[in-house]
């Protein structure tokens, strides 16, 4: 009784119990979903954290994860630089602060990244094939051409199945 009369904060306790309860209580409230929201106030508030990172201009996507706890924001690498995501960071989680209503701590994580692919082509450019195309370096196929059948009965017997068909005449 004296655990269910802290936890209501009606008076303090001197046991131990009402304060573990009291955690408890703390750590499942920062669950998603632990207190019987609707999922229309859950995925409102996964928006509104959404659209305030999203509104400042070098912010090109923006996903709200892990129920809301984290926003990872990825930035386009030409209008921000790496000082300049740092302080992006900060001012997203400033924005959050002053507009979303949400429990817990949000996480604002800010991705700059560049990928830059470029491909060598030797031959294939000029039109004309390599020498050694299909082949390993000591000249042999990498794919020996064989039928399925040879595989999967072996050479000798298809020999003689081809044999046999073309000395047979086909019976109707």
């Amino acid at each position: 009784m004296d655990t269910i009369v802290h936890h209501h904060e009606l008076e303090k306790s001197a046991t131990l119990f009402p304060w573990i309860v009291e955690a408890a209580d703390a750590i499942s409230a920062a669950r998603p979903g632990a207190r019987r929201e609707t999922s229309d106030l859950y995925m409102e508030r996964l928006r509104a954290l959404e659209a305030a990172a999203a509104s400042f201009p070098a912010v090109q996507e923006v996903h709200a994860i892990d129920g809301g706890r984290n926003l990872q924001v990825f930035v386009n690498p030409s209008r921000a630089d790496d000082t300049a995501c740092a302080e992006l960071a900060r001012q997203i989680a400033q924005k959050v602060e002053a507009e979303v209503h949400y429990p817990g701590q949000v996480q604002v994580t800010v991705v700059r990244s560049l990928i830059a692919t470029a491909q060598a082509a030797q031959w294939g450019a000029t039109g004309e094939e390599p020498p050694n195309k299909g082949r390993n370096g000591n000249g042999r196929l990498l794919y020996p051409r064989r039928s399925l059948a040879e595989l999967a009965l072996g050479p000798e017997v298809v020999v003689q199945l081809v044999k046999g068909a073309e000395a047979t005449p086909a019976a109707k």
